[in-house]
């Protein structure tokens, strides 16, 4: 196999999954595509181009939770919002784990879209 096709077979692999419980529940929790991360980060300004921390905890957690099929089980962000915020804060730290962001590179967004503003 070529360098090339074995660089694009990479793309074909399965994502990580990891499984958090919550109140005797397992949810799972799928590592996100450079696509899905891409839309993700879009969304997580709001219309005058600011960066919504809040926002980012609850689209990632929406772009990670899967159901048995591999579907994701939150279609809108906003749907998470009447959950305890210990639940969201759970599952936003496995799924940046999974994920592999790291808190400064969000903090990092954050800044630049301050920035940008300003």
């Amino acid at each position: 196999m070529s360098k090339r096709d074995a660089f694009f077979a990479l793309a074909s692999r399965p994502l990580r999954t990891s499984e958090v419980t919550i109140a005797g529940e397992v949810f799972t929790l799928r590592e996100l595509s450079k696509a899905d991360a891409s839309e993700m980060e879009i969304k997580m300004q709001t219309k005058d181009g600011k960066f919504d921390f809040a926002r980012h905890r609850m689209l990632l957690v929406s772009y990670s939770l899967i159901d048995e099929n591999g579907k994701r089980i939150v279609d809108d962000w906003t749907q998470l919002q009447p959950f305890p915020r210990l639940i969201i804060g759970k599952l936003y730290e496995a799924c940046l784990e999974l994920s592999r962001y790291q808190e400064s590179e969000i903090e990092d967004l954050a800044k630049k879209s301050s920035e940008a503003e300003g």
